[in-house]
């Protein structure tokens, strides 16, 4: 399997670029997987991945948090 590790996207807002930001995982060039190690997941983990996902127009995205 292809995975590229800390893939650079540029995020755009009225065709401007608002930052530049770097997935954890894509995975054959269709799964973004971002990989959290805080307490909880959060809604600003969900926000980041979906504009991850609109930035780069993929379908399916991971949050991958492990549990002890």
């Amino acid at each position: 399997m292809k995975i590229e590790q800390q893939k650079p996207i540029k995020v755009y807002y009225d065709n401007i670029v608002a930052g530049d930001y770097f997935a954890d995982l894509i995975v054959e060039g269709s799964v973004i997987v971002e990989l959290k190690s805080a307490k909880n997941i959060e809604d600003i983990h969900l926000a980041q991945t979906l504009n991850y996902l609109k930035a780069t127009r993929l379908k399916l995205g991971l949050i991958l948090h492990p549990v002890k």
